[in-house]
């Protein structure tokens, strides 16, 4: 999975909880392993394997945008 499968996961994940009455401000951390998705804290570190997207509503457009990814494990040689 890439990160832009991640991101729309995240973007679907907050559209569904975003409340439909706000068009400008509302903001988010959502940090995702591809299939869950959790609001986090924007001081919240990553496990390998996931990634945290910073989710906003912008004249009633939700985006996302890359925010921090978990640190992959080199492989053991």
């Amino acid at each position: 999975m890439n990160a832009l499968q991640f991101a729309q996961v995240a973007k679907d994940h907050f559209e569904a909880i975003a409340p439909k009455n706000i068009l400008h401000g509302w903001e988010k951390y959502v940090a995702t392993d591809g299939e869950n998705c959790l609001i986090v804290r924007s001081d919240y570190r990553p496990k390998p394997g996931e990634i945290v997207f910073h989710c906003i509503i912008r004249n009633g457009l939700p985006s996302v945008e890359l925010y921090r990814t978990g640190k992959q494990e080199p492989a053991a040689a």
